[in-house]
């Protein structure tokens, strides 16, 4: 194991030009975990992170993690930002399934993580054999010390090829896609868990790679004939309105969105090269043009990263560029301008989640594969701060045959990062929940 953790006080990487999913993996096999968006990992969507959530709140509710954001500025100390782990990590009690080809592996996706009223609470989706399908969504809930009893099956009967968790007006809605492309919402109270008496709804869209509650309508984002298509939903699901935004995509589409006060920003891969984006109101219609950002040799982008700042967005993507490795930041204004754009996070990263910090900036997690023929893993966490600034990094190599994507937990309180032991190859997967924060 390897730990390289420091702080920073210049910049990272260069300039540029200045100016949340349901994963579409198929079902079968271990795969990362992500928590979700959201930002739990790239398949949630709020707060904003790794699905593309959004930030701010909603006027008609959104889950239990709401609320004044806490905010303290950390401590220099010799040049370096007093930031880092905090205490011990938490383990958390994943329902796993092993696989013939990797019996160490945990086989988690989709996780994601969330303050609730009586701790947190977690819900996750699992791999599956696709001669023999099992349900395949659970739920655990804990204390605030992250104790609690057995993860419980979500839905007994439900296997899911997809799994995303967005802030509702009445707690959460947990939006799946069955193996036969069908897609489904699930009503969870504010603790994440079934709520009493609802029902499974069956949304008038298809299954779409990303979700979010715009606190007047569900948006969520798909490919037809026409091209890629925004749909308005209302809260039973039905459709109310809809924008084919643009023509031409290639699909499968990547689409993210991050909601920050009376604006979304919709991000999306086009022809598998640069993302596109278009900022949006609450009602899903374009304020302005949609268009590509990054830069103009960009390919192959497979994920995307977004989180709502006090004036605007950070966007990440993973699309490499020749001769320059990472991923690419982009600040994106409310008004749809593009302010600066650099380098992160070197190596070929697969980005997780990202949320604003207690500590001010933004969270960013990631599994980071440092490519060559002899190349490491490992999960980095790294603070940027309102300025683009890499202010904190800490990188931790690991030795796994599962492709774990850390996540982050929805939680306005704390900086809480989900991600696996530093364990040797051929142990069993723990997942762990690491608080971050000012050090003394």
């Amino acid at each position: 194991m390897a730990v390289l953790a420091y702080g920073c006080g210049g910049r990272a990487g260069s300039d540029g030009a200045a100016g949340g999913s349901l994963p579409t993996s198929a079902g079968s096999g271990p795969a990362g975990a992500g928590s979700g968006g959201e930002p739990s990992g790239p398949s949630s969507q709020s707060g904003g992170s790794g699905g593309g959530g959004g930030g701010g709140g909603s006027s008609k509710g959104g889950g239990s993690s709401g609320g004044a954001r806490a905010s303290t500025q950390c401590k220099t100390v010799n040049s370096k930002l007093a930031y880092g782990p905090i205490g011990e990590p938490q383990p958390i009690p994943l329902t796993a399934v092993p696989f013939a080809e990797c019996p160490t592996c945990s086989g988690v996706r989709d996780l994601f993580g969330s303050r609730t009223a009586a701790g947190y609470g977690f819900v996750w989706r699992v791999g599956f054999e696709l001669n023999t399908p099992d349900p395949n969504l659970f739920s655990w809930t804990a204390a605030s010390n992250f104790k609690g009893g057995a993860p419980l099956p979500l839905v007994p009967e439900t296997t899911a090829d997809a799994l995303a968790i967005v802030p509702a007006p009445n707690g959460f809605v947990a939006a799946t896609c069955s193996l036969d492309s069908k897609p489904q919402w699930i009503e969870l109270n504010r603790d994440l868990e079934v709520a009493g008496g609802s029902s499974v709804v069956a949304p008038d869209a298809p299954c779409g790679q990303s979700i979010i509650w715009t606190g007047e309508v569900y948006l969520t984002a798909f490919a037809d004939a026409r091209g890629l298509v925004v749909a308005s939903l209302d809260e039973q699901g039905a459709r109310v309105g809809e924008k084919v935004l643009s023509e031409g995509v290639e699909e499968p589409v990547l689409t993210r969105f991050s909601k920050n006060g009376d604006r979304v920003l919709f991000v999306f891969r086009k022809d598998r090269a640069r993302p596109w984006y278009g900022v949006l109101d609450l009602q899903g219609t374009p304020l302005g043009a949609v268009q590509p950002f990054s830069e103009e040799d960009t390919s192959w982008v497979s994920n995307l990263a977004l989180v709502a700042t006090g004036d605007g967005w950070w966007v990440a993507n993973n699309g490499s560029v020749s001769n320059r490795s990472g991923a690419q930041l982009t600040g994106i204004s409310r008004d749809g301008l593009v302010w600066r754009e650099q380098r992160v996070l070197y190596g070929h990263p697969q980005l997780g989640g990202f949320t604003p910090s207690v500590s001010g900036g933004s969270l960013l997690v990631a599994t980071v594969n440092s490519g060559g023929q002899y190349y490491d893993t490992s999960i980095a966490t790294t603070l940027i701060d309102d300025a683009g600034e890499i202010v904190y990094i800490e990188q931790t190599q690991i030795e796994r045959d599962e492709p774990f994507v850390p996540g982050v937990v929805v939680d306005p309180l704390r900086d809480l990062v989900i991600k696996p032991l530093p364990l040797k190859r051929f142990e069993p997967t723990i997942v762990v929940v690491q608080e971050y924060g000012c050090l003394d």
